[in-house]
């Protein structure tokens, strides 16, 4: 999500430019409107545009570090693949004087899409944030785990998320990320590559390490995939591929 701040609040400029965006395929959407019209827009557009005029009216704060519950430290802590103690001058210098909470987190996403380049096999089960940074380039994982390291560093608890987008294109496993913000954890993307509002999570770790899809010894072939994805609220399936109407349909990979 990129945010836009008005200097002044002029409801004739943020008409102007609203409608400027729109018009070029953008999804826009005011703080003034709050916080529940913000996370519901983001769930349904990767490239959310919010015009931002008061930042504090979004009411996601930064959970003071005594208040955080014991089960959430551990995710303020360097891991496998998110050296975050590495990395404590270099997220100060580019996020400290930004807003804290949601803003915060939603400026290192943007940092991490502008700054790495999405490239399919850059990158192996070895490849840590720092290696990712480095080399400005890797896959949804690596993503994950560069936000996740900067969060860290700025102290906000953020995990890795193992899951399944519906709304990719194919649908297909997805790696992404939770911070944990004003109590509660919030999902974010730093690939921007398909909305939040189409992923299905599977688990969460400290980093992809926690929760690998699998644990081979030897060789082995995976010959087919069936992932079935049944959206909550109406009983439809997030995907608009073929199949049955009144049901869940079938994913093969």
């Amino acid at each position: 999500m990129t945010t836009i701040r008005l200097v002044e609040d002029h409801d004739d400029i943020r008409e102007m430019m609203t409608l400027h965006l729109q018009k070029r395929g953008f999804a826009v959407v005011s703080a003034r409107n709050g916080l529940e019209a913000v996370l519901k827009a983001a769930e349904s557009s990767p490239s959310l545009i919010l015009m931002d005029i008061n930042m504090p009216e979004l009411d996601v704060n930064e959970t003071p570090y005594e208040q955080l519950p014991a089960d959430v430290l551990t995710y303020l802590n360097p891991s496998r693949y998110c050296e975050s103690d590495k990395l404590l001058g270099f997220a100060m210098d580019r996020f400290g004087q930004l807003l804290p909470g949601y803003s915060r987190v939603t400026a290192i996403c943007n940092w991490t899409y502008n700054e790495l380049s999405y490239t399919p096999g850059s990158t192996n089960p070895t490849t840590t944030a720092c290696d990712v940074l480095n080399q400005k380039q890797g896959v949804c994982r690596d993503f994950a785990h560069v936000a996740i390291s900067l969060c860290r560093a700025m102290g906000i608890p953020a995990r890795y998320v193992a899951g399944y987008s519906v709304k990719l294109y194919p649908p297909d496993f997805h790696g992404f990320f939770e911070a944990y913000l004003d109590g509660r954890w919030l999902l974010f993307d730093a690939t921007r590559l398909a909305p939040v509002g189409g992923f299905v999570r599977i688990g969460t770790g400290r980093n992809a390490a926690d929760v690998s899809s699998s644990t081979i010894r030897g060789t082995a072939i995976s010959s087919e995939v069936e992932v079935w994805a049944i959206e909550q609220q109406s009983n439809e399936t997030l995907s608009q591929q073929s199949g049955s109407p009144s049901g869940p349909k079938k994913y093969q990979q």
